[in-house]
């Protein structure tokens, strides 16, 4: 299997790009699937009320999308991350 990637700012860093996206594409995906089940989509028993709380919740744990791209190009400059 092999050594375990440090957990370092670049890598945590590369890590919450990809988690970026993956909402993205996520919040997309439910939105499609909730515009063709359509109103249904919003009752509880629905699987789908619980995948758009879900994806929504993504954006904001753990930084904002703002957050993560502002923290992926201090790393790309050498800026402290901690700032």
């Amino acid at each position: 299997i092999g050594d375990a990637p440090a957990l370092d700012d670049r890598t945590i860093g590369t890590l919450q790009i990809a988690k970026r996206q993956v909402i993205a594409d996520a919040i997309e995906i439910v939105g499609i699937a909730s515009e063709l089940v359509g109103g249904f989509s919003y009752f509880k028993r629905s699987p789908l009320e619980q995948a758009q709380r879900d994806v929504r919740a993504g954006l904001f744990h753990p930084f904002t999308p703002e957050k993560t791209l502002i923290h992926a190009g201090r790393m790309a400059l050498g800026v402290d991350v901690a700032e």
